[in-house]
Order: structure tokens, then C-alpha cells, then sequence
């Protein structure tokens, strides 16, 4: 064993970045050559580029998958609302049901419901 500080260094840690080859077939090969041709640029460099890029698509990090910031609050506020009109759907048939069942009256089922079912409203319902 080796004194401290006189340990084989591992390459790995010293480096952020490791080089890698891969193998391609010749049209594979062919087709990337022409496409660093048309862009000026080396095998390596493209080669990069897309795995990179592919990368970005199996992260969800493209541009096209980034949602629309407006279009999302819309969603989400439109699900907000549906869920609202189902809370008053299902606060209508229990105040029904406990009303009809004949234990109790329909202001103590509607008090009843009003505490233990609470109904907001988003803000594009308030006045």
C-alpha cells in the first residue's frame, strides 16, 4: 500500500467530462457525415449534439414540451371550476338525502352540509 498523497489517480474524478466511441454502421456513418458536412461541422461535434439533444427529450427539457404558461393556469383553472360545480352536485344530494330520509329538516340538512361541506369559489366565480 501506498503512503497518503502517493495514491493512483483515477481519471474519472480528475475530468468532468470522459470520452466515449461508439460503433455505426456505413450508412449510419454515411448519413452523419453528410449531415457535419452541411453544418460545418466535425463528426464529434454532431455526434454530440444529438445525444445531447436526445438527452433533453428523455429529461421532457425540449421546448416543445414546455407547457404555455397561460394555458396551463387555464387548465388548472378550469379543472378548479369543474371541481367546484361537482362539490355543489354532491352538497345538492346530500342535503336530499339527509333531508328525505326524514330525520332530520331541510334547514338543519342544509346547515349540516354547510359545515361539514364546505363550497368555495375560485376567484373568477367571486363578485
Amino acid at each position: 500500500m501506498k503512503p497518503d498523497g502517493l495514491q493512483p489517480k483515477d481519471r474519472r474524478k480528475a475530468s468532468r467530462s470522459r470520452t466515449i466511441s461508439l460503433r455505426l454502421e456505413e450508412a449510419p456513418l454515411l448519413a452523419l457525415q453528410e449531415a457535419a458536412d452541411a453544418l460545418n461541422l466535425t463528426l464529434g461535434e454532431l455526434a454530440k449534439q444529438c445525444v445531447l439533444q436526445k438527452l433533453q427529450v428523455f429529461a421532457g427539457e425540449t421546448e416543445t414540451s414546455k407547457p404555455n404558461y397561460q394555458s396551463l393556469m387555464d387548465g388548472i383553472n378550469a379543472t378548479y371550476d369543474h371541481l367546484i360545480e361537482t362539490r355543489r352536485d354532491i352538497s345538492l344530494g346530500v342535503r336530499i338525502l339527509l333531508s328525505r330520509a326524514g330525520q332530520v329538516t331541510d334547514e338543519q340538512a342544509d346547515a349540516w352540509v354547510k359545515k361539514n361541506y364546505p363550497i368555495t369559489c375560485s376567484p373568477s366565480q367571486q363578485q
